[in-house]
């Protein structure tokens, strides 16, 4: 089953503060049956050969709505990067501690990543909640202001217009509604998300001459009894080999 993979790109970027850069090698595919479906030419199928993130196969959200010069990594090249922070994505900067950026968008993940699947949904009503759940990101990463707070968040004002609809409004309706209680370090129960850098990046074992998108990284995060199970079965598989090299 496919992971979660997302896209995003800032005029902006920070580096991993007080840690060493994990690389990662990827491959991007082709556009995803979903963002055929819902009309966004931005969501692709991409491949992770290794690094920091485990191998397999991740849907891969474009998440620049507005930047000039960033430019897309081609279908079918082999491209190596490094692991980024999620504060250090978004377009307006701050001190550590004051950005809530990487604890909105894991929040928004949280509480409603997928929601658009929901069973009975007519096609029309499944494309306005995928279209605005992507709005709502790029809004977080181009407009929020950590001096600021949720008073940046406009949908209707700053670097990027998405405009208002049901889903658009839900979702920041509710970040305005929780921003207060949210911890910075707040992360998501369900999903593991990374960021890759958009900045010297190798392609084809080459470097890049212009800043690629940066690419946000969403994994599910496995169920407790799905580890065990998992670890039990290891378990039981080195016993059998052990009993079968013994024998």
């Amino acid at each position: 089953m496919k992971t979660i993979f997302s896209l995003v790109s800032s005029l902006v970027l920070g580096s991993l503060a007080g840690a060493s850069a994990q690389s990662v090698f990827y491959t991007p595919q082709s556009r995803t049956p979903l963002a055929i479906a819902t009309g966004d030419p931005s969501v692709w199928d991409i491949t992770v050969t290794g690094g920091g993130i485990a191998p397999g196969q991740y849907d891969a959200w474009c998440f620049s709505p507005e930047d000039a010069g960033y430019g897309a990594e081609d279908f079918g090249q082999s491209f190596e990067s490094t692991l980024i922070t999620l504060n250090g994505i978004i377009h307006y900067q701050a001190e550590p501690g004051v950005n809530m950026a990487g604890a909105m968008v894991n929040y928004v993940f949280d509480t409603y990543f997928g929601f658009w699947n929901e069973s009975g949904l007519p096609s029309e009503q499944v494309q306005e909640r995928y279209l605005g759940f992507h709005h709502i990101l790029w809004e977080i990463q181009r407009d929020y202001h950590p001096e600021i707070g949720i008073a940046s968040f406009d949908l209707l004002s700053g670097d990027h217009i998405g405009g208002s609809s049901y889903t658009k409004d839900l979702i920041s309706g509710d970040l305005a509604n929780v921003y207060a209680g949210l911890s910075p370090t707040y992360t998501s129960s369900q999903y593991d998300i990374k960021v890759i850098d958009g900045r010297n990046v190798l392609k084809n074992g080459a470097e890049v001459g212009w800043t690629l998108q940066p690419l946000i990284v969403v994994s599910v995060i496995p169920e407790p009894s799905t580890l065990i199970l998992g670890g039990l079965a290891a378990g039981m598989l080195a016993l059998r080999r052990r009993r079968g090299m013994e024998g």
